[in-house]
């Protein structure tokens, strides 16, 4: 459950204070601070990420920030995000030196 609340505490962290382009990513979370663009965030499937939804935390925050955030899970989320298919990745501290040397991305480590 630590990592999961960990997961969930870094993304909105990352989700409130980062600025994102990631192109031309449809959607977004309008209201009152317009559309910013989407962060693509994969990781574990996580219950606390399912219950922000559900509660309509998770809406109300892209709404008041103009951020969306497109949720991938997957088993393996180095090789997802290393793979250029998210912005954000929910991974061990161990993986970071290696994501950046082998596969040229640089990184923000927030932990």
């Amino acid at each position: 459950m630590r990592r999961h609340l960990a997961t969930v505490l870094a993304a909105l962290f990352a989700f409130s204070f980062t600025s994102c382009s990631s192109g031309s990513s449809g959607g977004g979370g309008g209201g009152g601070a317009g559309n910013k663009g989407t962060m693509r965030f994969v990781f574990s499937p996580d219950p606390v990420w399912n219950w922000l939804e559900d509660q309509g935390i998770l809406a109300q925050m892209e709404q008041q920030s103009g951020y969306h955030i497109q949720r991938f899970e997957s088993d393996d989320e180095f090789a997802f995000f290393a793979g250029g298919h998210a912005d954000i990745v929910s991974t061990g501290s161990y993986e970071t030196p290696v994501l950046e040397s082998e596969n040229h991305v640089q990184s923000v480590t927030i932990g």
